[in-house]
């Protein structure tokens, strides 16, 4: 995650259905008031410092050390910061929670898996500490300790009272996402679901190196 000091010049899309260059194209998180650019793989947005810094210990402490004569991003007016490594998408969802809050989604609706891995995936890189509570509690009701919690349809579709599958995600991000995060309390339950459904005999070679990388005594 760095400052970048020169980009090509961006014309002025201001949404994904009028993108700029090939490649590029702006979210319509996009505030004409905002003072910092995030780019996330080839999505950028337009936000506020203050915003972020308030959610984020992170970013809160990367933008008090940024240099104060940081180069400003000539045609937007305000620094372009690219945010190495996360998805456009994640920080679509996240962002999207940040601004609007649960005015699209109410704290007794079911998130989808995409919103649950921008906050979990974002909550723990850069300490977005109420979203990663969030939605590590909703993972864990569907995938913790009790094996009643969760229930799945024959095609695999994961279907609980606080997080569904969406049409884009399988049965293998939720157990990277479980995965990458340690979260391993989940992990056996996890792998006994993913293997269950349908596709089964696609991923058995993937479950079985899976749990052999178990710490020792997960599964007692």
């Amino acid at each position: 995650m760095e400052p970048v000091h020169k980009r090509k010049r961006i014309d002025s899309p201001t949404n994904r259905e009028n993108p700029g260059p090939p490649g590029i194209s702006r979210s319509t998180l996009w505030f004409d008031d905002g003072n910092i650019i995030l780019q996330a793989e080839s999505i950028i947005f337009r936000v506020h410092r203050s915003v972020l810094a308030l959610h984020s210990p992170v970013l809160r402490d990367m933008f008090l050390l940024a240099r104060p004569d940081m180069d400003i991003e000539p045609d937007f007016g305000c620094p372009l910061v690219r945010m190495e490594g996360d998805l456009g998408s994640e920080w679509e969802e996240l962002l999207t929670l940040i601004y609007h809050g649960f005015s699209k989604t109410r704290p007794g609706d079911t998130l989808s898996f995409i919103q649950i891995s921008a906050m979990l995936r974002l909550g723990h890189k850069y300490g977005f500490r109420s979203y990663r509570a969030e939605a590590l509690e909703r993972f864990l009701d569907a995938f913790g300790p009790d094996w009643d919690t969760i229930m799945v349809t024959d095609d695999g579709t994961i279907d609980t009272e606080r997080m569904h599958m969406d049409d884009s995600h399988s049965w293998s991000d939720v157990v990277n996402l479980a995965y990458d995060l340690r979260l391993n309390q989940a992990l056996p339950l996890i792998y006994f679901n993913a293997i269950a459904h349908t596709s089964y005999p696609v991923w058995t070679p993937i479950f079985y190196q899976a749990f052999a990388n178990l710490p020792s005594g997960l599964l007692v």
